[in-house]
């Protein structure tokens, strides 16, 4: 692990590709601003499902 706590490029923990995708999905939305309160047209249903993934499985 690094001085931040994150594991290093050779750790064998890494998230997945997958994980990796909708965690920078996620943190485009919220640049954007809260979408559960100002929804957008480009929230597609994909994009709301991953975030309701991520939201779920991080606790």
């Amino acid at each position: 692990m690094n001085a931040r706590g994150y594991g290093t490029s050779t750790d064998s923990t890494r998230p997945s590709p997958e994980l990796i995708e909708l965690v920078t999905k996620l943190r485009v939305e919220q640049a954007r601003g809260c979408p559960e309160q100002h929804p957008v047209p480009a929230d597609s249903p994909a994009v709301c499902a991953a975030r309701q993934l991520i939201l779920t499985s991080a606790h």
